[in-house]
């Protein structure tokens, strides 16, 4: 059974709290803007969501730049939202029901949003508690941020890690909900990463509605939200920042080329061809305007949320800014135009992003130029650590059914790709490319480069999804546009979508691992027992395995004790690297555990020595490892219930009877 499960009213509060914090300083963004009026409702709504996630993550930035600026506390987050719905409501006077102002085809969409959002909350509502030992230090920033009103820069005092090269942006979204409900910071974390999950068809829709047609951005919202296993499979990982940067990523790119694309008066803003091409009003100095203030809020979210995501999106903005450029070759003004604007974008987003991308960037940059510059210099374990450890970049065939897509889904997206960039589909080209362009990053580190370390092919592999089901989309309508298929072809085809969505929406909802959900009712009763019985300074022995040869994880609801009571654990979270002190320390402390408890019973004696009081094995555990514990002399059985065993560390005491209590 799964810990904490939520009344359905507390449930609600936290849906409609979570889609209001997006959706308020959203619109308020969306109406501030002149171009606005020009949007279909429904790329209005994908918008106006988009902006609403960017903008947490923004203004906590920007207020901790501001010297003496005060926290962002519950209070000033009330004011901020009425302040945005006053702002929204004057922009929407004078057509206040223009939100609702849905065509047919864009309440299919709608209902397929719903629809996704629907799979990712019946998740929530059974797995309150979330996954993975990533979520922990996802957690652990929310509560930290909840508490203080503004983004951490350290993990103190759950763990000595610092953060000046973490993205830590996601916790504006999860910390405001938190202060916003009062809720726990594990549940907050959870609906705010399930809402954004079922909001990945967004950017989909949006890019394929504005630029090849409304039946093939339906076709995109259900295969991104519906079909495909990603991102829907992230809640098993807690791969959340990822996630909320990859939320807004499409909205973002689209931004920008949108305002390029205003700098070229002769150009058109079909990306297909045939009937399933559409054509926008011809861009005006005040959609330049509009485009490039939403692109410079969208891009700095996206840094904020996620750098790697963040360099993904600067390959597809790199490509976009190179095709804009070789449009107006010939034209030296309009040339000029192109780059003053893509210069001042960059400047806008720096300043949005506060010092926070800079420094960032600027600790990565250090670490790894100093490889390039002394790698004669350096020891064998830096310096493998700087170039990358093997197994970090190794993945299997395997891994990309797992990922990605297996034989059968992976052979449509070929199939789609072939055809639409065969019959010039502009948008799947500028997809196909960037695919490639992220396949080539995620493989750089062959070229032993340690600056090009960026990322690894698992980080990319599980992004695809985005370009995947745009490109998937436009193949279809390609085929539509090659066949001549008329409304009732497209009609066959919209329902065969909603019927494969309708089984995905199955799929959605039971692609759990439970072996990853670590933190059970029974937990949640042996912890309590632990907070009441053990020293606040003593250190608790957990399970934990190596995913790197120095980096451990924890592998059940033990690796969780520091956030429900406040003790230290053998183990760290999985950014402890960013502390190599503390990182070898939990790498050290995790070796003497697994060597304890597989018989070694004088590294007991060892850890008793460095602190370590108790050894917590968590529901998932074996049991047959429980019993192996019982044996040792070095401790007692102290707890035991629902599967959870808890054993005081005291030498010579054990094993001896007297091992009950």
């Amino acid at each position: 059974m799964t810990a904490d499960v939520l009344p359905v009213a507390d449930e609600l509060r936290l849906l409609a709290t979570t889609l209001g914090v997006l959706a308020i300083p959203g619109w308020a963004l969306l109406v501030a803007a002149p171009a606005w009026r020009r949007l279909p409702a429904l790329q209005a709504w994908a918008l106006a969501l988009s902006l609403g996630v960017a903008f947490w993550p923004v203004l906590f930035a920007v207020a901790g730049a501001v010297p003496g600026a005060p926290a962002l506390g519950r209070e000033a987050l009330l004011l901020v939202l009425g302040v945005a719905a006053l702002v929204a409501a004057g922009g929407l006077r004078r057509a206040p029901l223009a939100p609702l102002r849905l065509e047919r085809l864009e309440q299919i969409a709608l209902l397929v949003i719903v629809a996704t959002l629907a799979t990712r909350v019946a998740v929530a509502h059974a797995h309150p508690f979330p996954a993975w030992s990533d979520s922990l230090h996802h957690v652990v920033l929310t509560e930290l941020t909840a508490r203080a009103g503004r983004l951490p820069t350290t993990m103190d005092p759950y763990f000595p890690v610092p953060l000046a090269r973490y993205h830590v942006g996601f916790y504006a979204l999860s910390g405001a909900v938190q202060m916003l409900t009062g809720m726990p910071a594990h549940v907050a974390v959870t609906w705010v990463a399930q809402v954004l999950s079922g909001l990945c068809g967004l950017g989909v829709y949006l890019v394929l509605d504005r630029h090849v047609g409304r039946l093939p951005a339906v076709l995109g919202a259900i295969v991104v939200g519906l079909v495909s296993h990603q991102p829907a499979f992230y809640v098993n990982w807690g791969r959340f920042t990822q996630l909320a940067a990859q939320t807004i990523l499409l909205a973002a790119w689209l931004a920008v080329a949108e305002a390029l694309r205003a700098l070229q008066p002769t150009c058109s803003s079909a990306s297909s061809r045939g009937p399933a091409a559409r054509t926008a009003a011809e861009p005006d100095a005040g959609a330049r305007a509009s485009f490039a203030a939403w692109a410079a809020l969208l891009v700095a979210g996206v840094f904020l949320l996620h750098l790697r995501v963040a360099v993904f999106l600067a390959l597809l903005l790199g490509l976009t800014l190179a095709v804009a450029l070789r449009r107006v070759r010939h034209d030296a003004q309009a040339r000029r135009a192109t780059l003053v604007a893509a210069s001042a974008l960059l400047v806008a987003v720096l300043v949005l992003s506060g010092p926070r991308l800079l420094r960032a960037v600027a600790e990565y940059a250090s670490g790894h130029w100093a490889a390039v510059l002394f790698q004669g210099g350096l020891r064998a374990g830096v310096h493998d650590r700087l170039l990358g450890d093997p197994e970090y970049f190794s993945f299997s065939r395997e891994a990309v059914a797992y990922l990605f897509a297996d034989a059968l889904p992976l052979a449509a997206v070929l199939a789609a790709t072939l055809l639409a960039v065969l019959r010039r589909n502009r948008l799947a080209s500028m997809m196909a490319v960037w695919s490639l362009l992220l396949l080539a990053l995620a493989e750089a580190h062959r070229l032993q480069v340690p600056i090009l370390n960026v990322t690894n092919l698992g980080a990319v592999l599980i992004l695809l999804y985005l370009p995947a089901s745009v490109i998937v989309a436009c193949g279809v309508a390609e085929a539509l546009a090659w066949l001549r298929a008329g409304p009732g072809a497209q009609t066959v085809v919209l329902l065969a979508f909603l019927a494969l969505g309708a089984a995905g929406a199955r799929e959605r909802v039971a692609q759990i691992e439970p072996s990853r959900f670590f933190v059970t009712a029974a937990d949640r009763s042996a912890m309590r027992w632990l907070d009441e019985n053990a020293p606040a300074n003593a250190t608790v022995a957990v399970r934990s395995t190596f995913w790197l040869p120095n980096a451990p994880h924890g592998i059940d609801a033990g690796t969780w004790i520091p956030y429900v009571i406040g003790r230290r654990v053998t183990v760290g979270p999985m950014i402890a690297n960013l502390q190599p002190n503390f990182a070898n320390w939990a790498a050290e402390m995790s070796r003497r555990v697994q060597r304890a408890s597989s018989g070694d019973d004088d590294e007991w004696v060892w850890l008793w020595k460095r602190g370590v009081r108790y050894a917590y094995l968590g529901a998932l555990a074996d049991p047959a490892e429980a019993g192996r514990l019982a044996r040792s002399e070095n401790l007692v059985l102290r707890y035991a219930d629902g599967g959870v065993f808890v054993f005081e560390v005291n030498p010579g005491v054990g094993a001896d009877g007297n091992n009950g209590g």
